[in-house]
Order: structure tokens, then sequence, then C-alpha cells
């Protein structure tokens, strides 16, 4: 039996029925917004590139196989790194948490995260490390999810603790971490279709989200996870941003 990871948000997407969405990318937007998100970093072949919550390995596999990147990924989970490794036996998959990167300083030209910086255990850490890693001038990619209002934030947070909801922040509170950890944000653009078009898929393919919600809820009921979740009015967001220097380009 694979080893379950000890961070209870990993956990919920070690679960097999994420396989079924998007090919098993567990993020929205797939490899169209992966694509996006590399070409706005404009990064030459051969460039080395490490995948931050790499999950089941489907980014690095594109990053690798169709970007011609030396990608990496790195995942806290155990069982994810084994099942990436298992489907894709020719890449670098490490297990590893974001908060300490095995990687020597100034040896990484990008790093990217889908839809997990909201669920590390210390994400402003984590964004620490992505510096300390990158080379001068390299690219920080993010996508993930971000609260529209911050009335009932700190209730969603609460409900959702084993969830990428858990970290959720608004534009500022994103905006301040990343630039407090020593980046300059070049681009930010809504991406909240990708969202709603993921929650779509999902719901066609298992009937419902009972499995999400009961997650998100935790120790309370769905319905009130579905009253918090109105208030912030979640989206989701796409994020590059530059070591030492760079200005910011809205999009949104």
């Amino acid at each position: 039996m694979m080893q379950k990871s000890s961070n209870p948000t990993a956990n919920i997407y070690e679960c097999n029925y994420f396989e079924t969405i998007d090919g098993g990318s567990i993020h929205p937007g797939g490899a169209e917004l992966t694509e996006r998100i590399m070409r706005i970093c404009g990064l030459p072949a051969g460039a080395r590139v490490v995948d931050a919550g790499c999950g089941l390995g489907v980014t690095v596999d594109y990053l690798h196989r169709v970007l011609c990147l030396d990608a990496i990924g790195v995942d806290v989970s155990v069982a994810l790194v084994e099942r990436a490794r298992t489907r894709y036996p020719g890449l670098t998959v490490l297990q590893a948490a974001a908060e300490e990167l095995p990687f020597a300083a100034g040896t990484v030209d990008a790093i990217v995260g889908e839809c997990s910086f909201s669920i590390f255990r210390d994400m402003d850490q984590a964004l620490s490390e992505c510096r300390r890693v990158l080379v001068p001038g390299g690219k920080l990619a993010i996508t993930d999810m971000y609260a529209r209002r911050a009335e009932g934030l700190e209730t969603v947070r609460a409900l959702a603790s084993s969830t990428c909801l858990s970290g959720i922040r608004t534009r500022d509170e994103w905006s301040d971490s990343v630039t407090q950890a020593g980046f300059s944000i070049q681009v930010w653009e809504d991406c909240s279709d990708a969202w709603r078009q993921w929650i779509v898929r999902f719901i066609m393919q298992q009937g419902t989200l009972p499995m999400l919600w009961t997650a998100a809820a935790e120790h309370s009921s769905c319905q009130e996870a579905e009253q918090a979740l109105k208030q912030v009015r979640p989206g989701y967001f796409l994020l590059v941003a530059e070591k030492n220097g760079g200005g910011l380009q809205d999009n949104e």
C-alpha cells in the first residue's frame, strides 16, 4: 500500500477520482493554461523549470515533452510522487516540500505552481525558497485561487483546512506576499473561466461534488461552506513574477 502524506491537505489530492479530471492535471485550465503561462515566461528550450506541487506529473511531462524544457517535479506527497514516476518513468520527480526545495541557490530558471501554493504548509517560506533557488531574473509562474471579496474569507479558510481553499487570499494579499518575497509582478490575469469549466467537467464526470464539499466543510455543513464561498466570490488567476526587476502588466 502506498504511504499517505503527513500533510492533510496533500492527502485530498491523493484520491483516485482526481485522475479522471483532465487526465489527472488536478488544476483548472489544464495544458492550455500551462502553455500560456510558460509562453509569458519566454523561456528558451532546455531551461530548467521546477513544478512545485507537481502531483501526478502531468505538467512536468508537458513541459519536458512538448515545450522541450528541462523539467523537474517536486511534491510533498510520497503517494503522488510514486504514481508520477510510474506514469512517466523518464521524468525526474522528487519527494520534497516546497518550503525546503532540494536545489542549490541560483540553479533554476523558472518555478511553476499550479493550484499548489495555496496548499503549501507555509506559503511565505515556499516563496522565499523559490527566490533562493532561482537565477537572477528567474521567473515565478503561479495559477491559483483568489478571493474577489474579503467578506467571509476567514470562514472559508477555517472550513477548508484540507483543500486549496485553506490558503485562499485576496488579490492584494497574493501581491503583497509575492513582492515581499523579493519578486516583481509582471503579469496578473483573471482566469476564472478555467475554474468554472473545471467544476462543470468535475460534476459531469462525478455527478456531484460530494467529496470536495465534504473536504471543504469538514466539521461543518455543506450548506455553510457554500454560503461562505458565495461571500468571497472565489476566482482563479495567473501570475508571472520575476526575481530582481520587472513591472506590473495588468491583463485582468
